[in-house]
């Protein structure tokens, strides 16, 4: 992602951090920053900043995707602790249907891969991820991939707001 800003980026001291991570098979909303204390604020588990994506699947979900809101819901989806190699539950999600192989998944904490390994111990594959949001900042529709802009400062203080979504 480095390779997208201009070369005096690299000259910043402090360096940029990321609020989070997208792998290879992601997109969307990725928030950099010379301020670690605001990246914390922002990924902080304890601070509860929900992150909004939409996944799609390999295989349907159930019907209108009422088995997998309960799971996401009630927080009964078991992931293996990377350190304990304990099973953890996860955090409750909001999960919200949007067709047979769509969803949108609020998180608020962010264990490695998540929404893969959430999907999978439900016996489904993730072939997409997509970041809508983090807390209340909502990617910029005018954005192409690749594409970046600096915030505002409303947007700086909606994320700092912690409302949720």
């Amino acid at each position: 992602i480095y390779s997208l800003l201009p070369p005096e980026f690299d000259l910043r001291s402090p360096q940029l951090e990321s609020a989070g991570r997208l792998d290879k098979m992601a997109s969307g909303l990725l928030l950099l920053s010379q301020s670690g204390r605001f990246i914390h604020q922002i990924i902080n588990p304890k601070k509860h900043v929900p992150r909004c994506y939409k996944v799609t699947v390999q295989q349907n979900l159930s019907e209108n995707g009422e088995l997998e809101r309960k799971q996401f819901a009630d927080g009964s989806i078991l992931l293996k602790d990377r350190k304990t190699q304990r099973l953890v539950p996860c955090a409750p999600a909001d999960f919200e249907y949007l067709g047979p192989t769509s969803a949108r998944v609020w998180l608020t904490e962010g264990r490695y891969h998540q929404l893969r390994r959430m999907f999978s111990a439900l016996g489904n594959e993730v072939t997409g991820i997509h970041r809508e949001a983090i807390g209340r900042l909502e990617l910029d529709s005018d954005l192409q991939p690749g594409d970046w802009r600096e915030l505002v400062h409303e947007e700086v203080e909606l994320l700092l707001e912690n409302n949720g979504k």
